[in-house]
């Protein structure tokens, strides 16, 4: 279990309530974008449809809850498309522009 979804989720809730709190707004889904399949599938699906997982563990079953609840969804974003990258690893011109792109527009 990837222990940066959970982390990643905690914050993204509390962050809706708050926004909400503020606007008024009405409480909306949350979409959390995870380069890792195995994760997704864990918090979307359960841990028996996992293979090698070798750890059940609270957190997991509170992000299953959350999943279920439809207060957070999960999508898989291909590793070279996380928009992250960026600020953690160099790159080449070409992804460097394109990542750009992606965060300005």
């Amino acid at each position: 279990m990837n222990g940066a979804a959970v982390e990643a989720t905690k914050l993204a809730l509390h962050l809706r309530l708050m926004l909400s709190e503020i606007t008024g707004d009405p409480l909306r889904h949350i979409l959390i974008g995870e380069d890792n399949q195995a994760a997704v599938s864990q918090a979307t699906k359960g841990i028996r449809y996992v293979r090698n997982a070798k750890h059940y563990e609270c957190r997991l079953r509170w992000l299953q809850e959350v999943a279920e609840s439809g207060h957070v969804r999960f999508t898989y974003v291909a590793s070279h498309d996380q928009a992250a990258d960026p600020m953690t690893k160099p790159l080449d011109e070409v992804n460097f522009t394109r990542f750009r792109h992606m965060m300005v527009s």
